[in-house]
């Protein structure tokens, strides 16, 4: 890959040269494969973190945990990568199929079968992945992997009127902190 400054445009070339690379890492099962290919200060996204991470080796021990929870995880390409023709950024539409075999903190494993559908955003810095965004349906991938209910299930609408029961609560709690603070 030929090296880029923030200022380059990024080339198709490129793009379709880092999305081989970046797909033959994940699907090697190699965590240090998929480090290699971020920034040293990457900052990484994923809605299965609760908070953004920041450093190669945070990208290392994500990759190690995500290979440790779905031994079998396979990501293909689903269309290829579009980039931008004045920022160093590219989206990624992808497909993940997957089982969970391991834990993935809090959850235990469940052994489902997944299959994730999402688009990653990729911004580089000098070839290397310096910002790493992912999108996709968090609450669907939580129902495959049983640790929230089907929709419309009996589960969902008792999950839905214990929400009610606490949105009323703080509503009350909300309206008391404003009388007080009224007088």
């Amino acid at each position: 890959m030929s090296a880029h400054t923030d200022r380059d445009v990024l080339t198709n070339e490129f793009v379709a040269s880092f999305a081989a690379s970046w797909l033959d890492a994940w699907n090697s099962g190699d965590p240090g494969k998929v480090a290699e290919l971020c920034a040293e200060d990457a900052h990484w996204t994923d809605p299965a973190l609760p908070e953004p991470q920041v450093g190669r080796a945070a990208v290392l021990d994500f990759a190690r945990r995500t290979f440790e929870t779905f031994p079998d995880f396979h990501i293909e390409e689903t269309a290829p990568p579009l980039h931008s023709a004045e920022l160093p950024r590219a989206l990624a539409p992808y497909r993940i199929r997957a089982t969970m075999r391991g834990p993935f903190d809090p959850f235990a494993a469940t052994y489902a079968p997944v299959v994730i559908e999402g688009v990653d955003e990729w911004t580089f810095r000098n070839a290397e992945l310096a910002v790493y965004n992912t999108y996709y349906d968090s609450l669907g991938l939580a129902r495959q992997l049983g640790v929230m209910p089907s929709a419309g299930s009996l589960a969902e609408r008792g999950l839905a009127r214990l929400q009610h029961l606490q949105a009323r609560s703080r509503r009350a709690k909300a309206r008391r902190a404003t009388r007080a603070t009224a007088r």
